[in-house]
């Protein structure tokens, strides 16, 4: 999603310092959560008997964490969240940022 982010700002002409970060946001679709994190933590927790998970665990399983990671990448100020509507997810994304 940074990467995508970055090479769409490049291509609009767009650069984001400290005088307009304010009016840049981050508006990112996923399909789903974070799968791969959350059958880890349980196999942890569950299987192998840890008494904690990661302190990113939570972050890393909400929809808003690949936004987020976009904004503090790219410095952006303005409103940012994630999109979560399956297969529609990008779509979605994009009208809501318009």
């Amino acid at each position: 999603a940074v990467l995508a982010a970055r090479e769409a700002m490049r291509q609009a002409g767009l650069s984001c310092d400290e005088g307009n970060a304010h009016r840049f946001g981050a508006t990112v679709g996923v399909g789903g959560l974070g799968w791969d994190v959350m059958e880890e933590t349980y196999r942890a927790l569950l299987l192998d008997g840890a008494r904690r998970v990661g302190i990113l665990a939570v972050p890393k399983t909400m929809p808003s964490a690949a936004a987020g990671q976009v904004s503090l990448r790219l410095g952006l100020r303005g409103p940012v969240f994630g999109v979560t509507s399956a297969c529609a997810s990008a779509n979605h994304a994009i009208a809501s940022a318009v």
